[in-house]
């Protein structure tokens, strides 16, 4: 991987979360309840910081 933040591993991420809520609601496990936030933070921050790189290069392009 190479640090670059990137759409596809951001969603993936954030549904990861999503899926690990659902589990830990369906299943009760506390653990997999509390654990899906940080999943879901990490992908939401990494898809945000993807647009925001693809935005920058797009303007930096148009000059």
């Amino acid at each position: 991987m190479s640090g670059e933040p990137n759409k596809t591993t951001g969603q993936y991420h954030s549904t990861k979360g999503n899926v690990v809520e659902a589990i830990g609601n369906v299943t009760g496990l506390q653990s997999w309840q509390s654990s899906w936030k940080e999943e879901y933070a990490k992908g939401e921050a990494e898809y945000k910081a993807a647009q925001a790189k693809g935005y920058a290069e797009g303007v930096l392009a148009g000059r």
